[in-house]
């Protein structure tokens, strides 16, 4: 499993937290340069996406594209597997379970969102069988 963190270059505090939460779970990662504004919009022209009438603010494009961006290296590489993380997460008890290994994935999964906003997620582990 390929585990990447969008993260502006310049964001040196951010990136120290990453190292940190990343390093006390044992989850191997690497960082993707954010797209800026900028960058951003000549991403999006470059694929042909018409955003023309898109309600977005430039941080908003910016952070959407840096997730196609990621979608796109991941298809591109022919990566298998790809989280997707932004820099200020915090990971949860068990992280290295779901993170350093691919074999809990069902094949007819597409996506998988493995994320939560100030309530405690509790996964049901007879769903999932972790297997060496």
């Amino acid at each position: 499993m390929k585990n990447i963190v969008i993260s502006l270059e310049s964001a040196v505090e951010r990136r120290k937290h990453i190292n940190e939460e990343f390093g006390k779970y044992k989850v191997d990662f690497e960082f993707f340069d954010a797209l800026t504004p900028d960058t951003a919009k000549d991403f999006a022209n470059n694929l042909g996406l018409n955003l023309k009438d898109a309600k977005l603010t430039p941080g908003e494009l910016a952070c959407m594209m840096s997730h196609v961006a990621i979608w796109k290296k991941t298809i591109d590489e022919n990566i298998p597997y790809v989280t997707i993380f932004e820099d200020d997460i915090y990971l949860g008890e068990d992280a290295e379970e779901l993170l350093n290994r691919s074999t809990w994935i069902k094949s007819e999964w597409n996506i998988i969102k493995i994320e939560t906003v100030l309530k405690k997620l509790s996964m049901l582990r007879n769903l999932i069988t972790y297997r060496e």
